[in-house]
C-alpha cells in the first residue's frame, strides 16, 4: 500500500496519472464516479492516523470542487470527475488531508495535457 501523499497530482506526473486514472476507471468511460474513486483510494492508500471519516470527508469534498473544473466543455454528467479534472481532484484531496492551504491551478490551460 502507498501512502497518500504519494499520489500524483503534480502537473510533470501525468504518466503516473494516467495509469491511477485506469485503475479507477474499470468501465472504460473516460470519467469517475466518487465510488470507483474511493475504492482505489481505500484499497490502495494507507493514511496514517487520519480517520476513516476524514478521509471520506476530504474526498467528498475535494469531488465536489473538482466536478465543476471543466466548464461547459465537459463530456459527462455532473456526477463524474473527467480524466482533464483528476488531477485537480488529486491536489485537492491531497491538500485536505494535510491541510495545506493555497489555490489549485484549475484553468483549462493547466488541464490541456490531462485529455
Amino acid at each position: 500500500m502507498a501512502h497518500f501523499s504519494t499520489l500524483p497530482y503534480k502537473p510533470d506526473q501525468l504518466d503516473e496519472r494516467k495509469e491511477l486514472f485506469k485503475r479507477m476507471d474499470p468501465n472504460s468511460n473516460f470519467y469517475l464516479s466518487l465510488a470507483e474513486i474511493d475504492a482505489v483510494l481505500t484499497r490502495d492508500y494507507v493514511y496514517d492516523d487520519i480517520s476513516a471519516d476524514d478521509v471520506n470527508s476530504a474526498m467528498l469534498h475535494a469531488f465536489t470542487k473538482a466536478k465543476d473544473f471543466g466548464g461547459e466543455g465537459r463530456e459527462c454528467e455532473e456526477d463524474y470527475v473527467e480524466h482533464r479534472e483528476f488531477r485537480i481532484f488529486l491536489e485537492l484531496f491531497v491538500n485536505n488531508l494535510t491541510g495545506a492551504e493555497g489555490d489549485v491551478d484549475g484553468t483549462l490551460e493547466s488541464m490541456k495535457d490531462e485529455d
